[in-house]
């Protein structure tokens, strides 16, 4: 089915609906200068090396990514920053 997000302004928790392993929330979702922190679990703290979403190309990290966003587990969360507008999108998702 069709699952709904709203990101709104600010400072904001994140993750995927679906347990599955995806790239979130993809390339073509963010506001200019938006940013996300993950967690690392090697270092057992949120990273030095946040991604920015930049309009146009995508989600990137200063050594990491090709645009399409911040790769999550099941379970994962990101801190998002929201520098613009709220972001209502949405995603399917199909049961194989």
């Amino acid at each position: 089915g069709t699952l709904a997000y709203n990101i709104p302004a600010g400072l904001s928790t994140l993750a995927s609906q679906v347990p599955v392993s995806t790239n979130f929330p993809g390339m073509d979702i963010g506001n200019d200068g938006n940013t996300m922190f993950t967690w690392v679990q090697a270092s057992q703290a949120w990273t030095q090396d946040p991604w920015i979403y930049y309009a146009g190309s995508g989600w990137f990290t200063s050594t990491l990514g090709d645009g399409t966003g911040a790769p999550l587990n099941p379970a994962d969360g990101v801190f998002y920053v929201n520098k613009g507008a709220a972001i209502p999108f949405t995603r399917s998702f199909t049961v194989q």
